[in-house]
C-alpha cells in the first residue's frame, strides 16, 4: 500500500507540473526530517530495551518515554516557527503554512514512539502493521477522492490531507495505547523504579546515532537542492522510489529482530544470533537480487512512466542506488547489533557516513554535477560495508566461535 501511495503521489504531481512541486515536497520533507532527527529522543528503542530487562516498573518507563517525545516535539515546532521564513527561502519560497503543517504532521508521528515501543516489546507487530496499513489506506483513498471529485490537487492540499489524517490516527493510536496501559500491571513486587537520568542516558546514545543517521538519509537531497535544483531532487527521489520495495522488505526486520536479539543476548546465545542474521541475510539478498533483475530489465519503461528523462546520467544514478539497495539488504542488522552490544558503534558509523556525504558529495557534485552524487554514494557505502563487517566479526562471529 505504501508503494502504491508513493507512486500515486508522483502521478498527481506529474499532472500539475512535472518535477518542480514534487521536488519541493521532497526537499521540505528532507529538511524537516533532519531537523526532527536533531530535536528528538525517539523513545521506542529505549522502551523495548528497558522493558526487556523485566526488572523496571513498566508504567514509569512508559511515562518517561511519552514525556520525552512530547518535550522534543514541542522543541521541533518552536524551531519551525522561528525559522519558517528561512526554510521557505531555501525551497523556492513555498508558503509558510505548508511548512508549519508538515512540521505538525512530523510531531504527531513522533509522539507515537512510546506506544510503538510498548507494542514492539509485546510482539504486537501485526497490530502495528495493520494500523499503519489502515492509516496509509485512508490517506490513499482521501487523495483519490480529492483528485477525482474535488479535482483540486496541489502541494497545499496534499499537506493539509496528510496533517488531518496524522491527527486523527494519532488520537486513535493513543486510544488503543491507553487501553493497553490500563491493563498493564507489574506482577512482581520486586520491580525497580527506572530513574529519569538512566532512561535519558540510554536514549541519548541512540539519539545521537539516530540524529546523524537521519541526516545521512536526507542530506543527499539537501545537497542536491543547495547545489543543483528541485528538478534534480525530484529525479533523484523518483529513482529511489523505484527501489522502495526493498526498503519495505528490510525495514520491518529491525523491529522484529530487535527484541529477539536482546533475548538471545541475555541468554548469551551468540551462535544463534549469528545463525539468525546470516540465514536471514541470504534470504533477503536472494529476494532483492530477483527484484533488481526485473527492475533493471524494465528500467526504460519505468523512467517513461515516472517522467524521468532516459539518459546516461540518470541511469548511472539508478545503478548507484542499486548498489545502495544491495548494501541495505546485506547489512539490515547493523543498528540491531549496535543497540544490543554498544550504541556507540552506530554513532561512529553515522559520523563517518555524514562526513563522507557532506564533504565528498559537495566536492563531487561541483566537479561532475549530478553524476558526482552517485560516485559519493558508492564511496560511502563501500566504507560502511567494511566498517560493519569488522564490527560483526568482533561482536558476534568471533565470540560465537
Amino acid at each position: 500500500m505504501l508503494i502504491s501511495y508513493t507512486f500515486f503521489i508522483i502521478y498527481l504531481f506529474n499532472k500539475i507540473d512535472g518535477n518542480i512541486y514534487y521536488g519541493q515536497y521532497i526537499l521540505l520533507g528532507s529538511l524537516l526530517s533532519v531537523v526532527s532527527g536533531l530535536t528528538g529522543l525517539s523513545s521506542s528503542e529505549g522502551v523495548v530495551y528497558f522493558l526487556s530487562k523485566r526488572v523496571y516498573n513498566k508504567k514509569i518507563i512508559l511515562k518517561w518515554s511519552f514525556l520525552i517525545d512530547l518535550f522534543f516535539g514541542s522543541i521541533l515546532l518552536c524551531l519551525i516557527l522561528i525559522f519558517q521564513n528561512y526554510i521557505s527561502n531555501f525551497i523556492d519560497n513555498i508558503d509558510v503554512i505548508i511548512i508549519i503543517l508538515f512540521g505538525c504532521k512530523l510531531v504527531l508521528k513522533n509522539i507515537r514512539n512510546s506506544a510503538t515501543g510498548f507494542w514492539q516489546y509485546q510482539n504486537k507487530f501485526k497490530f502495528i502493521y495493520k494500523f499503519n496499513l489502515f492509516e496509509i489506506s485512508t490517506l490513499f483513498v482521501s487523495l483519490i477522492l480529492l483528485n477525482f471529485y474535488a479535482k483540486s490537487f496541489s502541494l497545499h492540499s496534499l499537506i493539509k490531507v496528510e496533517f488531518c489524517i496524522a491527527l486523527v490516527f494519532t488520537l486513535i493510536y493513543y486510544f488503543f495505547y491507553l487501553k493497553s496501559i490500563i491493563r498493564t500491571v507489574n506482577i512482581s513486587n520486586h520491580v525497580k523504579n527506572l530513574s529519569k537520568k538512566k532512561f535519558i542516558i540510554y536514549n541519548s546514545k541512540l539519539f545521537l546515532s539516530r540524529s546523524i543517521k537521519s541526516g545521512n538519509q536526507k542530506i543527499d537531497n539537501l545537497v542536491i537542492g543547495a547545489f543543483l535544483s528541485t528538478n534534480e531532487v525530484a529525479i533523484y527521489d523518483k529513482i529511489k522510489k523505484i527501489l522502495l520495495p526493498i526498503n519495505v522488505l528490510v525495514n520491518p526486520l529491525r523491529e522484529i529482530y530487535f527484541t529477539k536479539i536482546l533475548e538471545l543476548l541475555k541468554l548469551n546465545k551468540l551462535n544463534q544470533i549469528k545463525f539468525e542474521i546470516i540465514n536471514s541475510s541470504k534470504i533477503i539478498l536472494g529476494l532483492c537480487s530477483s527484484f533488481i533483475l526485473i527492475i533493471s530489465i524494465l528500467i526504460n519503461y519505468l523512467f517513461q512512466i515516472l517522467v524521468i528523462e532516459i539518459n546516461s546520467e540518470n541511469k548511472f544514478i539508478f545503478y548507484c542506488l542499486v548498489f545502495v539497495a544491495f548494501y541495505h539488504a546485506l547489512f539490515w542488522w547493523a543498528r540491531i547489533i549496535s543497540n544490543s552490544f554498544n550504541p556507540n558503534i552506530s554513532i561512529t558509523s553515522n559520523l563517518i557516513s555524514t562526513l563522507i556525504i557532506l564533504l565528498m558529495s559537495t566536492l563531487l557534485i561541483n566537479l561532475f554535477g549530478f553524476l558526482g552524487l552517485g560516485l559519493a554514494l558508492i564511496l560511502n557505502y563501500v566504507i560502511l560495508a567494511i566498517f560493519w563487517s569488522m564490527k560483526f566479526k568482533k561482536y558476534v562471529y568471533n565470540k560465537s566461535s
